[in-house]
């Protein structure tokens, strides 16, 4: 099982094909974070991705590339996804899986969990 944070969104507009790349303004993802891509509900993925994980290659503060792989990452030059924005939806989110997340002091951390049998698996519109 995963745990899903911080979704991001961005439109399909963002993606530029010639440099595998996605723009997304104040993305706040680091290289090598593992990512869950999500198209909007219904939607059709970006051509080159499915519903699933991928690993962020951070270009800088607003836009990144996508591997399959974190093994991807330290090719020279890395092994990127080759993405396209057509017949995509126009929106479509990466949120980051199963994160560090660090405790301060004696807080708690609870984690509200519900069945996972009864949440329908989503995938991209065929």
């Amino acid at each position: 099982n995963q745990i899903l944070i911080n979704p991001v969104g961005f439109n399909s507009i963002a993606v530029d094909s010639k440099n595998k790349s996605i723009e997304v303004s104040n993305h706040g993802f680091k290289t090598g974070e593992k990512v869950f891509y999500d198209p909007s509900s219904g939607g059709f993925c970006l051509s080159g991705l499915s519903t699933g994980n991928y690993f962020i290659y951070r270009i800088d503060e607003n836009n990144l590339k996508l591997t399959e792989t974190p093994i991807d990452l330290i090719f020279n030059p890395p092994n990127f996804v080759g993405i396209s924005s057509l017949n995509s939806g126009s929106v479509h989110y990466f949120s980051l899986v199963s994160p560090k997340i660090n405790i301060i002091g004696e807080n708690n951390l609870v984690f509200n969990v519900s069945n996972p049998a009864s949440i329908p698996a989503k995938s991209c519109a065929a």
